[in-house]
């Protein structure tokens, strides 16, 4: 059954850069003061929240790519992009 799995070995899924290093590259220095400190704030942020808040502020960011960054798992490889 899995005999091909060495097929997908790495295919690319996804865009090469984060979307949270995408969209703090566009914020204004004092923003990206306030973002990356929201960010790496687990305690008073959890992941819903921030994504919820960034969301009503106008800032698309996808809760799972909020996750996945905050985890350092994401494209970009570092939790404080």
């Amino acid at each position: 059954m899995l005999e091909n799995l060495h097929d997908f070995a790495g295919v690319p899924i996804g865009p090469n850069t984060c979307k949270v290093q995408t969209v703090r590259a566009k914020l204004s220095d004092s923003d990206k003061a306030i973002f990356d400190k929201a960010v790496k704030d687990v305690e008073n942020f959890s992941t819903h929240s921030l994504h919820l808040g960034l969301r009503q502020l106008g800032v698309e960011i996808g809760y799972q790519t909020l996750a996945r960054h905050r985890k350092n798992i994401c494209s970009c490889g570092r939790a404080d992009a």
